[in-house]
């Protein structure tokens, strides 16, 4: 055997040696110590509360034989690979609101071959995310929904004007919280929520009775041109906010596209969309909104927009269609209509790419709001109302 071979069996032997001493330090059942951000934080830079989806470093010992770590009696992602004598990266799972304020809320639970062990540590959801609210117009004593994520553990709503909700449910899986609008929320603005997670606010996916970007209100903001049955103020249209314009005709068969018959659209004069100092923003920073009655069972047709009397680019919405079996549908209170502008449409499917494309240079345009029954069935008669045309800023 040569001097080199020697030396590299030598060698070999020292590290199975050293190998066999590291695994021999973890015979010793699990220990945790404390939570870091990743591997680069100091050791004494802990943690003082996680979320869910966040990776961390578990510190501690007797860590390299972990198979399992639970929080809050959720399994998390382990990649054994990562694992050390003296930490564990894992991410943080998704934890079902019920588990959230469960018996086990609170703790990580570390199994490995040699035992477990439980760390009480404060597991937090994130904090509310609001998508949209079912009618941004409503008045007090009117039940609206919240929509988004992690709208769970709620401890308080506040609308705007600082006044608090007393009566709110919200949904088993956190996609929902509904609310009954309290005594004296007449003032625009966001809703405030808050939950074990932190609180954040509505705006600007969603605001409550909030006139930015309002083009056409039928009342303070009037550009109203021509196209309904009539503008008015009718109490049938139970929760209205004054004038709006009330599109009602009987007799539209199928493939009849003449929208300008016979009250059916909305059409205004060309009024600043949006400020030509903004013209310059992200499409995808806008959307538009407008609030809708459906009084009469709708189950054929769409509802149309386009901009400056443009077929270049159009955005529909038919209310009956999110029903699975195309049932009819109408509506006993109003509902908040959201049109992202980067959603319009050309007949080929491309988007436009900025303001300009969808609005004119300038900003300064027309609203069309039309219907148009290319749907499978005849129309006997449809009845809506529509109000608070605007376009927001949702980013």
């Amino acid at each position: 055997m040569t001097k080199q071979t020697l030396r590299l069996c030598l060698a070999g032997v020292l590290s199975l040696a050293g190998l066999s001493a590291c695994q021999k330090q973890n015979t010793g059942g699990p220990k945790i110590t404390g939570l870091r951000a990743n591997l680069t934080t100091p050791a004494d830079t802990t943690l003082s509360l996680v979320n869910p989806g966040q990776y961390v470093i578990l510190d501690g010992s007797g860590l390299l034989s972990t198979r399992q770590v639970l929080f809050d009696g959720v399994a998390a992602n382990l990649n054994v690979a990562l694992n050390a004598a003296g930490h564990v990266v894992v991410q943080v799972p998704s934890i079902p609101p019920n588990v959230l304020s469960g018996t086990m809320a609170n703790t990580i639970e570390v199994t490995t071959a040699n035992g477990t062990t439980t760390y009480t540590f404060p597991v937090d959801p994130p904090a509310p995310i609001v998508s949209s609210i079912s009618n941004e117009f409503a008045h007090p004593g009117d039940v609206i929904t919240i929509s988004g994520q992690f709208l769970y553990l709620i401890q308080s709503i506040t609308f705007p004007g600082g006044v608090a909700a007393t009566t709110y449910t919200s949904a088993s899986d956190g996609s929902s919280v509904t609310v009954t609008v309290p005594a004296g929320a007449t003032t625009g603005g966001g809703i405030l929520i808050t939950s074990k997670g932190g609180t954040s606010s509505s705006d600007p996916a969603a605001g409550f009775r909030d006139t930015r970007g309002m083009l056409c209100d039928f009342d303070t903001y009037n550009q109203y041109s021509w196209g309904a049955t009539g503008v008015v103020d009718s109490p049938s249209f139970t929760g209205n906010n004054g004038y709006f314009a009330q599109m009602s005709f009987t007799g539209v068969n199928t493939g009849d596209d003449q929208w300008w018959n016979g009250g059916r659209s909305v059409n205004t004069n060309a009024v600043q969309c949006v400020a030509a100092d903004s013209m310059g923003n992200p499409i995808a920073d806008y959307a538009l909104k407008f609030e809708v009655f459906i009084k009469q069972p709708w189950n054929t047709g769409i509802i149309q927009v386009v901009f400056n009397y443009s077929w270049n680019f159009t955005a529909s919405y038919a209310g009956w269609q999110n029903f699975a079996d195309s049932s009819m549908v109408s509506t006993t209170q109003w509902t908040t209509v959201v049109l992202p502008l980067a959603g319009f449409q050309s007949s080929s499917g491309a988007a436009p790419t900025s303001l300009a494309a969808l609005l004119g240079s300038s900003g300064n345009a027309n609203l069309d709001i039309m219907f148009d029954n290319t749907g499978p069935r005849s129309v006997t008669k449809f009845d809506a109302g529509v109000d608070n045309i605007r376009i927001v800023k949702i980013k």
